[in-house]
């Protein structure tokens, strides 16, 4: 998060792919499946003020996609503008060696969606989704982070279809290997998601609830500039249940104003 009274724009530039989609049982579920993404997502920060070693922070992240998902007998290419997501409060302090952050993001219906569509920017659902972190600092050289999140999903009013609510966590476990050049991190991370609810057709379970569940697992690469940074990161999908499994690749950079 920036200091009282700063800015700072958080960037995200993600490609994922999958070539596969599981079943409840984490076997291959749709013949042919393909699904190609970029994503870009900028999120703008700003900190309003700090009280008794609390900072108060507002954000707003701006999504775009391009999408080209294949499915038997029929593919399909798109893009646009995504949901908005609204970031209205976020607390910030640090205990020592020990940074805590807790708040809450409320996504949008804002982007295009039609039912008949394979491909959608937008959800067209509502996501109200609380968040916690911590990230320990014990040396100058070590760092273990996790950032979590429950995410209680709205009616998709178009297909009357309920996506079951989620928890996700990211972690990232993160050393400093060249004491001379500080600067420069390497670090194992990922992130869990677990529906925790089933989803719902018409207000009625659907199926067997299709309750979605991924691990993911890669490294990455960060530099930390005089004013801002970059990191590169792979994730790659496992036990994987009711979802695509592929890889994510992003690139990731922050630049304060």
């Amino acid at each position: 998060m920036p200091g009282a009274g700063a800015s700072v724009w958080l960037n995200y530039v993600t490609y994922y792919s999958a070539d596969r989609f599981n079943n409840g049982n984490g076997d291959s579920a749709v013949p042919s499946y393909r699904v190609n993404a970029v994503v870009e997502a900028a999120r703008l920060l700003h900190t309003w003020t700090a009280v008794g070693g609390v900072s108060w922070t507002t954000g707003i992240v701006l999504i775009a996609i391009d999408a080209d998902q294949r499915v038997p007998n029929r593919r399909e290419s798109g893009g646009g503008f995504g949901d908005l997501v609204i970031q209205p409060l976020i607390f910030t302090a640090a205990f020592g060696d020990l940074h805590v952050l807790g708040g809450f993001d409320v996504s949008l219906p804002t982007g295009r969606f039609s039912k008949d569509k394979l491909v959608n920017p937008g959800l067209n659902y509502y996501t109200f989704a609380p968040q916690f972190a911590l990230t320990w600092l014990p040396t100058k050289r070590f760092e273990m982070s996790v950032f979590s999140t429950v995410g209680f999903n709205s009616k998709n009013r178009a297909t009357n279809y309920t996506s079951g609510d989620y928890f996700d966590v990211d972690y990232a476990v993160g050393y400093r290997p060249i004491p001379s050049l500080p600067a420069f991190q390497v670090s194992v991370i990922g992130y869990l998601f677990d529906q925790f609810t089933d989803d719902e057709l018409n207000g009625s379970r659907f199926l067997d609830g299709h309750r979605g569940h991924v691990f993911a697992v890669g490294p990455q690469v960060r530099y930390q500039l005089p004013r801002g940074g970059i990191c590169l990161k792979w994730q790659h999908e496992t036990s994987v249940k009711y979802r695509p499994v592929g890889d994510r690749f992003q690139v990731q950079f922050a630049v304060p104003f």
